[in-house]
């Protein structure tokens, strides 16, 4: 289970699962068996992108979209060892985006970007450019 803090003065947070696509119903719905504290069970999960059948078998993330009845929406697959074409990792809501690519690059994109550090931040690189 991962959390995502979205809002750190409220501490409000979003408990996502990872979860195996079992069966897929159709390219925006599928069965999905979640692994975690206690027994499996199966979810029925919306999805943000397409699915295909071939997706049965591969591990994907899901938000609860309730917290009284947790309804699932798939927003992620997480990457397959044996997967030989990986792919990007995009989190992008209005402006901003988040983009992990499989081939380790990192993009970060937004109309305005804080970064805030308690103790140190620092920034390391073969070459960093500011400006």
């Amino acid at each position: 289970m991962l959390a995502l803090n979205i809002d750190q003065e409220t501490d409000h947070r979003i408990m996502a699962s990872v979860g195996t696509v079992t069966h897929v119903i159709d390219f925006r719905r599928a069965w999905v068996t979640l692994h975690g504290q206690g027994d499996a069970h199966r979810v029925l999960a919306c999805t943000a992108f397409p699915l295909r059948v071939s997706d049965t078998g591969r591990r994907i993330v899901l938000l609860p979209l309730s917290r009284e009845f947790p309804p699932w929406i798939a927003v992620a697959f997480l990457p397959d060892d044996h997967n030989p074409h990986p792919i990007d990792l995009t989190l992008s809501t209005g402006r901003s985006a988040l983009i992990l690519g499989a081939d380790g690059r990192v993009i970060l994109r937004g109309e305005h970007i804080i970064t805030e550090a308690k103790t140190t931040l620092r920034l390391r690189g073969g070459r960093v450019e500011i400006n």
